[in-house]
């Protein structure tokens, strides 16, 4: 009998869901369809573009308004809020916040928060939030967001090519120090995910980015990423400057003054490899390494690079190549 009880709770449970589902599609359909009447019908009437702009702030209010009524039936609805975005980000574009009489800024805000607050684990809403949040100059918490989504998905491209412009605009507002190499860090990260060639749309926003930070640079013809910085030390720890822990091969060139005795990459207290000089110019020796080989216990944030003696680096080369 407990049973036969349990059963018809569940079918009246199902019931309540499904009809919930049935109700939210048919306010969305019904409200998507009435809005979007009105843009057809002018431009059917051969309304010119002022005509039709003015037309906008109509087709968002009923948009908006069919999300809100959606929501009341499904609070708890997580893709109801990132749809809702889609278009409050849309009327935000278009300037309509006097004709919505709405603060759109906020009720973006709201609604991210509350997608999150329905499923923590999808990255896509956290880096979504830490981005409006870049936008808005409100850093820590955009940074907080933006780490939070590449927790969550560490292989997926555009969470690090969003936390290198968030590195960049950082640099830019604030004035933080340093910004440029975490940007080349995070561009390493990114640009170990996929293969050159593909994705060709991350590669052109990525290079984009890349000509707006001077120590970075891109050689379309010989296909590699350069990072160059002045250093000032005699080491150079990738753990601590928290490169990934990753086998990435790279190039590494050291610019000094001085002739050294040796310079090498150390693995603990134990040498990894030697650099070698190539180079003699009227201001600097030059040493190269070329990083092609990880042992299996070995990744990148494992090794430092020390002088022997102890001499002053002046400047250091990072180069990932991809032919």
């Amino acid at each position: 009998m407990r049973k036969r009880k349990l059963r018809i709770r569940e079918c009246y449970l199902l019931f309540a869901v499904t009809a919930t589902s049935l109700i939210f599609s048919f306010f969305f359909v019904f409200s998507s369809l009435r809005a979007s009447i009105l843009i057809k019908r002018s431009i059917q009437a051969g309304l010119r573009p002022q005509e039709l702009e003015s037309l906008m702030p109509y087709y968002f209010k009923d948009i908006l308004l069919s999300f809100s009524e959606a929501i009341q039936i499904n609070r708890e609805n997580a893709e109801l809020y990132e749809k809702k975005i889609d278009y409050l980000e849309a009327a935000l574009d278009r300037g309509l916040e006097k004709e919505l009489g709405i603060d759109i800024k906020k009720d973006i805000e709201e609604a991210y928060i509350k997608a999150i607050k329905f499923n923590p684990t999808n990255y896509y809403y956290h880096l979504g939030l830490g981005w409006f949040y870049t936008e808005e100059n409100r850093f820590k918490e955009a940074e907080k967001e933006l780490m939070k989504s590449q927790s969550l998905y560490p292989i997926e491209f555009n969470v690090y090519l969003y936390l290198a412009k968030y590195y960049l605009k950082l640099g830019r507002k604030e004035g933080v120090v340093g910004v440029e190499e975490e940007i080349f860090k995070t561009l390493l990260r990114a640009i170990n995910i996929i293969k050159y060639g593909r994705e060709r749309n991350m590669w052109a926003q990525m290079k984009r980015m890349i000509k707006e930070v001077p120590t970075i640079s891109w050689d379309e013809r010989k296909g590699e990423l350069k990072y160059i910085a002045e250093l000032g030390a005699d080491r150079f720890d990738f753990k601590q400057r928290k490169f990934p822990h990753d086998k990435i091969p790279l190039t590494i060139r050291l610019y000094i003054k001085d002739p050294v005795q040796e310079v090498a990459l150390y693995k603990r207290d134990i040498r990894f490899q030697s650099f070698r000089k190539i180079k003699i110019t009227p201001e600097y020796n030059v040493y190269e390494v070329k990083l092609d080989y990880f042992p299996n216990d070995t990744y990148l944030d494992d090794l430092r690079i020390e002088t022997n003696p102890a001499i002053i680096i002046n400047k250091i080369e990072i180069v990932k190549s991809f032919k």
